[in-house]
């Protein structure tokens, strides 16, 4: 099992906690360490590692009114073919 943790850094206090099994990918306990403040008027601001960060996790995040600071995780290509980031793309043109 693995824990996740919110911490509320004016009071400094554990705001929430969500255990997991150890297998689980950390952007899946977002939910229940988020889901209190939903309805918040002034929605915290986010800080997680890039284990948070992944592309849906962060449209999620957006869309319910959350910003989140967090590394964006490496570019990974299981597949040996070409990954996005040896392209550029010129949205202009």
């Amino acid at each position: 099992m693995k824990a996740h943790l919110s911490i509320d850094p004016d009071s400094e206090l554990i705001d929430e906690v969500v255990a997991t099994p150890a297998n689980t990918p950390d952007r899946d306990a977002v939910a229940g360490l988020l889901g209190d403040h939903d309805d918040d008027e002034d929605k915290p601001v986010v800080l997680g590692d890039s284990a948070y960060a992944d592309a849906t996790t962060r449209t999620d995040l957006e869309a319910d009114g959350f910003e989140l600071v967090a590394k964006s995780p490496p570019v990974r290509n299981a597949k040996g073919l070409f990954s996005k980031d040896l392209f550029i793309v010129d949205t202009e043109n």
